[in-house]
């Protein structure tokens, strides 16, 4: 019966959100959301590859797991497309066979300089750390304000 079941899910006609079987994209995570766009990406790739493709982010809410196989999977399909990538996270750019560049913008000017695999981990382990830094700056003074309030126990 339960085989019978899970069939009729497969085979039920997908609802207006995508669903199938009743089932849509929203019990998913963020990271989980992510991989389910990139792999459709890359499987229209596969199928009729575009001259190039840009992805802004894109791993922000990936696993480090997902962002390493990911970034081995964009190295294979560069013989038929290119990738400009933007990302803040190490995996790509330890995986990357191509150049990478840093984007700085100074007074008011933005610019663009190549530099190497060690320089640009570098740079991203220095955002990680001014971001976990921010964020505990953030818990202090909401700590400092509750405390100030009476709030905290």
């Amino acid at each position: 019966m339960q085989a019978d079941n899970e069939e009729s899910k497969v085979d039920a006609p997908a609802g207006q959100d995508g669903a199938v079987g009743g089932r849509g994209l929203a019990h998913l995570s963020g990271g989980q959301k992510t991989v389910v766009v990139v792999a459709l990406i890359l499987a229209v790739l596969k199928m009729e590859a575009a001259p190039f493709y840009i992805l802004d982010e894109f791993d922000h809410a990936l696993d480090s797991q997902y962002r390493s196989s990911i970034a081995q999977l964009i190295n294979e399909l560069s013989s038929s497309s290119q990738f400009l990538i933007t990302t803040f996270k190490p995996e790509i750019i330890k995986a990357a066979e191509a150049k990478i560049f840093e984007v700085t913008f100074k007074n008011r000017k933005s610019g663009m300089t190549e530099i190497g695999k060690d320089k640009a981990l570098k740079i991203v382990k220095g955002e990680e750390k001014q971001a976990r830094s921010r964020q505990a700056d953030e818990v202090e003074q909401k700590f400092s304000a509750d405390a100030k309030l009476g709030l905290v126990k």
